[in-house]
């Protein structure tokens, strides 16, 4: 039985000014739209065409940060597993990405009513790691491998219409909405990291 619950994974432009890429997906795993934004109000009228329904939104990028230096600590349990992943602190924010989007986009989203690692039953967003997601689930090392044979890949776990997929950023866009699916199918895939005010997906 299928839902009014629709999923929209976004791949976050880490940097102000610059393009992010979404999905949006229908709960029987069907991608019905591709978007880009890169302001606030062009978001808020992609989210706004979505109402009435229950939308849960999956990130590629981090948005929680409470470390001076370092990585943080969620990002250490794809680490762990040998899934490589930048490390995020406030040093690599200021060298790289100022002004960093992500945390923008986390405030606007939290005015708008979503819940930050809320329910699946409620508006809410969540932080994704795409790549590490397709790590998980596919058992893929390198990018450019998975990238050579990534429809057929997601086509044989149940997604369809990827035809209106045209890039690799709205490619890991749909990546971040794994966890979701692997959640309900009960595969033990993935576990919320919740300490410390983080809400990342990890790997069991």
């Amino acid at each position: 039985m299928y839902t009014d619950r629709l999923l929209v994974g976004v791949d976050l432009a880490w940097k102000e000014g610059h393009t992010s890429y979404g999905v949006e997906i229908l709960e029987e795993m069907y991608v019905r739209n591709t978007f880009t934004f890169t302001t606030m109000k062009e978001l808020d009228q992609v989210l706004t065409s979505m109402e009435p329904n229950i939308v849960n939104i999956f990130i590629d990028a981090p948005l929680h940060l409470n470390e001076e230096k370092g990585t943080r600590l969620c990002d250490k349990k794809f680490a762990e597993r040998g899934i490589p992943i930048l490390p995020f602190n406030r040093k690599v924010i200021e060298k790289m990405y100022s002004p960093y989007k992500g945390f923008q986009v986390r405030e606007f989203l939290e005015r708008k009513g979503f819940k930050y690692c809320g329910s699946y039953d409620e508006n809410s967003f969540f932080e994704c790691y795409a790549f590490g997601n397709a790590t998980l689930v596919f058992d893929v090392k390198k990018k450019r491998a998975f990238l050579e044979k990534w429809k057929l890949l997601m086509s044989e776990l149940g997604f369809s219409n990827l035809e209106i997929v045209k890039n690799r950023h709205h490619i890991d866009a749909l990546l971040c909405t794994l966890p979701y699916f692997t959640e309900k199918w009960e595969f033990e895939i993935f576990r919320t990291f919740r300490n410390d005010g983080y809400c990342l997906f990890v790997p069991w």
